[in-house]
């Protein structure tokens, strides 16, 4: 089973060493409940956890993704903390500040 993705932590203000600290603790995390799940991922290419979650996706039509896979929800019925997205047969989640509140 294939571990080659990546977990990119995108916060301002965290000291280097914490984060890469923190991104590598969270693919563990991953990789565990991979496991106990018996979960398919090799095709996970990077999971991105940042504080922008809106300006990500932003960042992501930069890389040809289609802007209509990049539409979140943010409106009076809620706002959107995930998403994941199938690119050219990778897959990529990006989870927003929200869900780093409810995981810390």
């Amino acid at each position: 089973m294939c571990n080659d993705f990546k977990v990119i932590l995108k916060i301002e203000n965290l000291d280097k060493e914490l984060k890469n600290v923190t991104e590598q603790n969270l693919k563990e995390i991953i990789v565990n409940i991979k496991n106990i799940l018996e979960l398919e991922v090799n095709t996970l290419d990077r999971v991105i956890l940042t504080e922008n979650y809106k300006k990500e996706l932003e960042l992501l039509k930069e890389e040809g993704i289609d802007e209509s896979l990049l539409t979140y929800t943010d409106n009076g019925l809620g706002v959107g903390i995930a998403k994941s997205i199938d690119f050219n047969g990778k897959d990529i989640v990006v989870l927003s500040e929200t869900f780093l509140y409810m995981y810390s």
